[in-house]
């Protein structure tokens, strides 16, 4: 079964009209996976990685809160329904959420769903941090200092960052760089997916409609664009 068409009609029905900023943001964060998965993972981890970048938020979805926690709520939800025990835990354990949870005083509950480490996870959070809530990309370091700006010192968020967040965060950023490069390098020039406007991609429905914007992004490069309010 693939369980990206799953996975994006779940999220769909949850954020498209309640929450269409954050639908936006984790489209965004899809059309990274699609273009990074087909660079780094074969098969079957391409599918996880662009299913669990479209249904990442989806704890946001009002009907879903359960402990005011979105990877948890997310992931708690998406277990319910019968996804794969990986993107269960892809899901709770989005952008270094462990931090975050521990702060919260919700370690136990994320117990639950053991972090992995792996190329998806990497790249999965690589997608998140790189993607503003208007589904655009957004460099790396300019998403983590406005989230300092916009929380505030004393917030959750900003705690987590620097109890090792951010850390983990820029290593998981910096580790799925890394395999960008080396496989572009290993790749002939013209089946590059990062390669322009001809470049190699699957056609999937997290794609931009006509009235969007493109996206502007390679995963070859590092992403620019203005700070935005990261999800």
């Amino acid at each position: 079964m693939q369980l990206t068409p799953w996975a994006f009609g779940l999220a769909e029905k949850l954020l498209a009209t309640e929450l269409p900023r954050r639908w936006a943001h984790v489209r965004g964060t899809a059309r990274h996976a699609n273009r990074i998965g087909l660079l780094i993972l074969d098969g079957d981890e391409q599918d996880l990685l662009v299913a669990a970048a479209v249904s990442h938020d989806i704890g946001y979805a009002r009907s879903l809160v359960r402990y005011g926690f979105h990877p948890l709520d997310g992931a708690t939800f998406v277990a319910r329904v019968g996804a794969p025990d990986r993107l269960t835990r892809l899901v709770a354990n989005h952008s270094a959420s462990a931090f975050a949870a521990g702060i919260r005083g919700m370690s136990e509950e994320m117990s639950r769903f053991p972090d992995e480490s792996t190329p998806v996870r990497d790249a999965l959070w690589y997608c998140d941090c790189v993607t503003d809530p208007n589904g655009n990309p957004i460099a790396f370091e300019a998403r983590m200092a406005e989230i300092r700006r916009r929380h505030g010192l004393d917030s959750v968020n900003v705690r987590a960052l620097d109890a090792g967040g951010l850390a983990a965060r820029t290593d998981a950023v910096r580790r799925c760089e890394q395999r960008m490069r080396a496989a572009a390098r290993r790749q002939p020039a013209q089946a590059r997916p990062c390669q322009g406007p001809a470049r190699a991609n699957r056609a999937g429905p997290w794609q931009r409609t006509r009235s969007e914007p493109p996206a502007g992004n390679s995963p070859c490069g590092a992403p620019a664009g203005a700070p935005g309010d990261p999800a």
